[in-house]
């Protein structure tokens, strides 16, 4: 599947596949030659929507009580972390670092507006 969706991604549309994907965590000079594949699939084509998504928190639920490894807390899945993180931050708001708040506090200064709580 990752084999697959490289291709559709990568090679179908022109942009670049494996080694050749410049990696912008260290090469933040180069344009992003990444491409990207999208796809949508009707589960009613194919089975019981209700029944396909039973199977799929069984699937869940099977995962989630895997034993861990030593040094880990829990079996995370994907999507798991930035939804907790989503609700964190609805809730308690956005982290602002010090250099970052002095900056806005500056601009706000700056514009006469009231800097943030």
């Amino acid at each position: 599947m990752a084999l697959m969706f490289g291709l559709l991604a990568g090679i179908l549309n022109g942009g670049a596949f494996g080694r050749d994907v410049v990696d912008y965590t260290v090469d933040s000079k180069t344009a992003s030659n990444t491409g990207q594949a999208i796809m949508a699939v009707d589960i009613a084509a194919f089975a019981d929507v209700q029944a396909f998504k039973q199977k799929v928190d069984e699937v869940w639920e099977v995962m989630k009580s895997s034993p861990t490894l030593p040094g880990v807390d829990e079996v995370r899945l994907p999507g798991e972390r930035s939804e907790n993180l989503y609700r964190e931050r609805m809730a308690q708001g956005v982290p602002l670092g010090a250099p970052l708040r002095k900056v806005l506090d500056e601009l706000a200064d700056r514009l006469g507006i009231q800097q943030l709580p």
